[in-house]
């Protein structure tokens, strides 16, 4: 059975976009988030298919399975701006048939229902942006430290191929970072601006091929940027993407991009 996917979204992992919204140096990213929240919200997917690498495993691939969660998030570095109470619903028989799948290729899952478990910072910020209003249940996965890119691209799969199996539209979300120097000393974030002039073009580089659909460059590229910018996860996250869609989309767009603390960030749009 085929999916529809309905759209894609590589979004950054960090809560200062959250936290601080009306910063000048943080307002590409928050305005991208919005065009992105606005975007999702156009295509009315069923569930949202999510991989964070914020939210990290180092035995088993792990999914949430807890019908409905809240909390209340205070980050660890970032304290000093306060909490972000949240709340999501998990897509479980989604989310079930995904682990039951990964076996198929020497991935052991396994799910994660429990009361309080404290919930990642970028999965935090999807929910209190794109999905705001918990409308949409989502289907969320763990980065796994130990899986490489293709191993990655094959749990993007499986994830809509599950979809697929309970008649569901989806939405890809891929939540990470870019560059990942950040400043060393505290700064004014009105001021932010990016560690390093090399980063930022290298970064530009990654999203005009993200923009220009050439998988193949992009692939090719992605190993050299990732040592060279201290990619965040080695671009995992947009792997999780490439796989669920299949390394193929007809284009993309960049909503926003800029620094976050000296680190990379952006919002893109793909169109499966």
């Amino acid at each position: 059975m085929s999916v529809e996917i309905k759209s894609a979204f590589l979004i950054p992992g960090s809560p200062l976009p959250l936290l601080q919204p009306n910063a000048t140096g943080l307002r590409p990213l928050v305005q991208g988030l919005q065009k992105a929240s606005s975007s999702l919200e156009q295509s009315a997917p069923d569930t949202l298919i999510v991989y964070s690498t914020t939210w990290m495993a180092v035995v088993d691939q792990i999914w949430l399975t807890r019908p409905n969660m809240t909390g209340r998030f205070v980050d660890h570095t970032w304290h000093e701006f306060g909490h972000v109470d949240w709340e999501l619903n998990v897509d479980v028989p989604v989310a079930e048939t995904a682990i039951a799948s990964t076996g198929e290729f020497d991935v052991r899952s396994r799910g994660c229902d429990y009361d309080a478990f404290p919930i990642d910072a970028g999965t935090i910020v999807l929910s209190q942006t794109l999905n705001a209003q918990a409308s949409v249940p989502m289907v969320v996965t763990s980065n796994n430290l130990y899986h490489d890119w293709e191993t990655t691209k094959r749990l993007g799969a499986a994830a809509v191929g599950a979809a697929a199996r309970h008649g569901r539209s989806v939405s890809v979300i891929g939540i990470g970072g870019l560059s990942g120097s950040i400043h060393r000393h505290g700064i004014d974030f009105n001021k932010d601006h990016f560690a390093s002039p090399e980063e930022d073009k290298a970064n530009q580089k990654l999203l005009d091929l993200i923009t220009k659909a050439e998988v193949d460059r992009l692939e090719q590229f992605v190993p050299e940027y990732s040592v060279s910018s201290r990619a965040d996860m080695g671009m995992k996250h947009l792997a999780f993407i490439l796989g669920a869609l299949g390394d193929s989309y007809r284009s993309a767009e960049v909503h926003g991009y800029g620094p976050v603390c000296g680190a990379g960030g952006a919002v893109v749009e793909f169109a499966p």
